[in-house]
Formats: structure tokens, sequence, C-alpha cells
């Protein structure tokens, strides 16, 4: 259980690699993602580490997190971390510059009509 705000965007990060017992090559292996309502598959055809992010958006105060095996496999999971996303805000000094130009224009305008 993670404690989240609601309507704040985080961002799940982890490392996953896959391992299937008894047999040989590189057999299908995954592991599915499930944060809150949301829920991942990641399907490989390796046994090598992968890292893997996606984001998610918490509906409440607390937010379930939990990892489980596709088909019969052993995976390793590591480096797991959810943090908070900000949205970036548009550069105060471009609201700044471009609200100048809009009053320059409204004066300009009012100045013609007078």
């Amino acid at each position: 259980m993670l404690t989240t705000v609601p309507g704040q965007t985080y961002e799940l990060q982890f490392y996953a690699e896959g391992y299937v017992p008894g047999l040989q090559g590189s057999p299908p292996w995954g592991i599915e993602a499930k944060v809150g309502n949301q829920s991942t598959d990641y399907q490989f055809n390796h046994t090598s580490w992968f890292d893997e992010q996606e984001l998610f958006t918490a509906s409440g105060n607390q937010t379930d997190l939990s990892f489980s095996a596709i088909y019969p496999t052993s995976p390793g999971l590591d480096a797991v971390s959810v943090v908070p996303v900000s949205i970036p805000e548009p550069p105060v000094v471009a609201l700044i510059v471009a609200s100048a130009v809009v009053i320059t224009g409204h004066r300009r305008l009012m100045l013609r009509k007078h």
C-alpha cells in the first residue's frame, strides 16, 4: 500500500528478470505490474534484466501496488520505486512577455480609435 495524493501523477520504476525452472533456451516469461486499478503485463523471450517505467495518477490517499508472475515463471524484481512527477508549468518569463504584447496591442488599438 502506497501513501499517495489524489490527482498526483507518479512514475513507477523497476527492474525485472525472468527464469522458467526446467526449461532451456529463451522461454517466454512475464510479470504483471498492478498499481491502483491500472494493470500492465510485461512479456519477454529472454532472461536478462530489463528496466521499466510507467505513469499512473493516484485516485485516493492510498494506492495498492503489486507484482505477479505470468506463466509458470520465477521472475526477479529489484529497485522498485514510486516517485511523484511534477507537471511542468509554462515559463513565467513567457507569460510576462505574452501579457506585455497583449497590453501593448490593446493600447495601440485604443489610441487609433481616438
